[in-house]
């Protein structure tokens, strides 16, 4: 005998899949060294916001953005 899951709604958790509507992603922890990349550019980016930093200064918010971006890169793709 199979265990049926069913989620708060009560929907059979097999149909839902079949009909993909729930979003299965594989998340994966990102390598030490993709972790550090982004780290370093975050913090970087803080110290230019104290610091005045020529390139850290101007383009703070893009600076964030690709940090947050690698970071991401690196939990959604499996040995990044």
């Amino acid at each position: 005998m199979t265990a049926v899951m069913f989620d708060r709604l009560g929907l059979c958790r097999d149909r839902l899949l079949q009909r993909g509507d729930i979003m299965n992603f594989r998340l994966s922890t990102p390598r030490r060294e993709t972790f550090l990349v982004s780290v370093v550019i975050a913090a970087l980016v803080v110290l230019g916001m104290i610091v005045p930093l020529p390139f850290f200064t101007g383009y703070a918010l893009g600076l964030l953005l690709i940090a947050y971006l690698i970071l991401l890169a690196g939990v959604l793709v499996d040995n990044l």
